[in-house]
């Protein structure tokens, strides 16, 4: 159950989102510039990283799916201002105009989503920010056809300690891209490539109607979702039972 625990406390540093320990990432080796990894998918911040990073997640989505969006901090070193961006490709995917201030944060925080595949943000604060946590949180729909994906593209502007020093901060992007239900896993609802207890909480929203149901949660085959498809899940994730 440590396990499990630790699965829960990972996927919540998402805020909103669910999602377990992923593939590693790629870190940029400069500042202001970073790589995609290739493969699915990343929600979580990368464990290896030891750095001042900023990171964006990677999701598999249905067309009109909609997902909440982190962006990482990690390994955050007395960070009292800071100006980012995310890129990204409004024809596949687009964001709300309401943006969310991290966990990570304690003083003020500005974002500005109305410009169509751009988002701009920024937070100043007295005390430095420090460790690994969110910066932003954004909502995202998939609006593109199967096939198609963007990336999320970070950029780093500006960011300096309370002395003025500007701070280096690598960066790993993220994706998003969007698939039929044919490519969907079995059990895995939020689109990131693999079964988590979170998906298990996900499955019992759709078996009381608070999100619509997907033919790949329908865990037992008999054509709708409940309690039974969700608490077959999380059996997968404990490993208490298999499923085929």
């Amino acid at each position: 159950m440590k396990r499990i625990h630790q699965l829960v406390v990972l996927g919540l540093l998402g805020t909103l989102t669910y999602g377990a320990v992923s593939a590693q990432g790629t870190k940029g080796a400069q500042e202001g510039k970073g790589k995609e990894r290739p493969g699915c998918c990343r929600t979580v911040p990368d464990p290896t990283v030891d750095k001042m990073t900023l990171q964006a997640p990677e999701f598999q989505l249905l067309k009109d799916q909609e997902v909440m969006v982190p962006i990482w901090l990690l390994q955050a070193k007395n960070v009292t201002n800071m100006n980012w961006t995310l890129t990204y490709d409004a024809k596949v995917a687009v964001a709300e105009a309401l943006v969310t201030k991290g966990n990570l944060l304690e003083g003020f925080f500005e974002s500005n989503a109305n410009e169509a595949g751009l988002v701009r943000f920024g937070f100043i604060q007295t005390n430095g920010a420090n460790g690994t946590g969110t910066v932003a949180v954004l909502k995202f729909k998939a609006v593109g056809q199967p096939g198609s994906k963007t990336p999320f593209t970070l950029e780093a502007k500006i960011s300096n300690d309370p002395k003025g020093t500007p701070l280096k901060i690598d960066l790993i992007h993220g994706f998003i891209q969007i698939i039929d239900e044919s490519s969907q896993v079995k059990g895995d609802c939020d689109g990131d490539g693999q079964i988590t207890i979170l998906d298990a909480q996900c499955a019992l929203k759709m078996s009381v109607g608070l999100i619509p149901m997907r033919k790949n949660m329908d865990m037992d085959g008999d054509g709708q979702v409940t309690s039974r498809d969700a608490v077959m899940v999380l059996q997968q994730v404990t490993k208490l039972v298999r499923i085929p």
